[in-house]
């Protein structure tokens, strides 16, 4: 259970980096998850173990595809001054999914 609602956690955050529109229906993208797969998933959702404080985030490579990585803040904050599109992901998902934007319907959870 732990793995699947990480893993809804993650593409859950992919839809904030593409949020759904009609136009780009028929187009994907892919969301590199090896960091996560690398490791146990109680490691990985409590972050037992981890030395350094680190978040899940999920990172716009390109276009089409984003990698989710476990990043300190110093490298979170690499990523604000280099204007990187990404998102932290919760993988407990403890919390409710990100409001919706008013102007953009489409991404809001119903």
């Amino acid at each position: 259970r732990k793995a699947l609602t990480a893993l809804a956690s993650v593409y859950d955050s992919g839809r904030r980096l593409w949020p759904r529109r009609q136009d780009r229906g028929h187009e994907t993208v892919t969301i590199e998850v090896a960091q996560l797969r690398a490791m146990s998933i109680d490691a990985a959702v409590d972050g037992s173990g981890a030395k350094i404080p680190r978040v899940w985030v999920l990172a716009r490579e390109n276009d089409r595809e984003a990698k989710l990585a476990l990043l300190s803040a110093l490298e979170v904050n690499r990523m604000l001054w280099e204007g990187t599109a990404f998102v932290c992901v919760d993988l407990g998902f403890g919390g409710d999914p990100a409001p919706c934007d008013a102007e953009l319907e489409s991404n809001c959870v119903k």
